[in-house]
């Protein structure tokens, strides 16, 4: 999984809150690895598998120092798209997102971390060349996303806030896009539930909205067995109610290994 910014995972994500299992590889390093299925592959608040089952895992090498690198992938919704108006093609990103990912995160005070690096979106099989007016044209799809995060505990709660933005680049409409927001997870005790929460803010070029900002919040529980989390979560936005941006249910089963 991705590593805290994905706490957006709260977030609609497309994430998941899975147990983490790491295999020593002696020199420092650990490996651990997640899979999951997911009933809508959110991020944001947003459909990226058009409200239908997506698959999705990652794989983390880990440093004693605090060092990471990580990559996770989804499958997409691959629809072709047209132009409503014009019926010009328009470029698509395939049926894979790959992130990959890399950073630094440790304790800074008792029971305070912090989180920063940077996550590189790859779609591998994006229709970078759509047709346009009858000729070809130039699509970017993979961008660049710097992020840091604080998390820290409170009794049974541990809560996060984080940032994340994208500087100005093609792939995002040659502008810049700020994401902010909050995460809250409370472990019930002696049961394996934990109750979460998110609430998310996007202003800039990835907005939903022609105001070019919106909100996005997240309600959810999980039920964790060992190395396997099942999930339910309520996410919704305060963008306009039409396909893949409404008010859904996701619901998640994930294994740590």
């Amino acid at each position: 999984m991705r590593p805290s910014l994905l706490s957006l995972a709260l977030i609609a994500n497309s994430a998941i809150a899975t147990p983490s299992l790491a295999a020593d590889l002696g020199g420092g390093f650990s490996v651990s690895g997640n899979a999951a299925l997911v009933t809508d592959y959110r991020f944001r608040g947003i459909s990226f598998s058009d409200e239908d089952i997506a698959i999705q895992g990652g794989l983390d090498l880990a440093h004693t120092s605090g060092f990471y690198l990580g990559t996770w992938g989804s499958s997409l919704d691959e629809g072709d798209s047209f132009d409503q108006l014009t019926g010009d093609e328009i470029g698509t990103f395939g049926h894979t997102e790959i992130d990959v990912y890399g950073g630094w995160t440790g304790e800074v005070s008792s029971g305070v971390s912090v989180d920063v690096g940077v996550l590189y979106y790859i779609y591998p099989n994006a229709n970078n060349s759509p047709r346009i007016g009858g000729r070809e044209v130039d699509f970017d799809t993979d961008y660049v996303e710097p992020y840091a995060s604080i998390s820290y505990s409170i009794g049974p709660a541990r809560l996060t806030t984080g940032i994340a933005y994208a500087p100005d680049q093609s792939a995002i409409g040659s502008d810049d896009n700020v994401y902010v927001y909050g995460d809250a997870g409370i472990g019930i005790p002696n049961t394996p539930l934990t109750v979460r929460g998110h609430l998310g803010y996007t202003n800039g070029s990835l907005a939903i909205d022609a105001d070019g900002d919106y909100f996005d919040w997240l309600l959810g529980v999980d039920y964790i067995i060992g190395p396997v989390t099942i999930g339910a979560a309520y996410i919704d936005t305060d963008g306009p109610n039409i396909d893949n941006i409404d008010a859904t249910v996701v619901g998640t089963l994930s294994i740590a290994f």
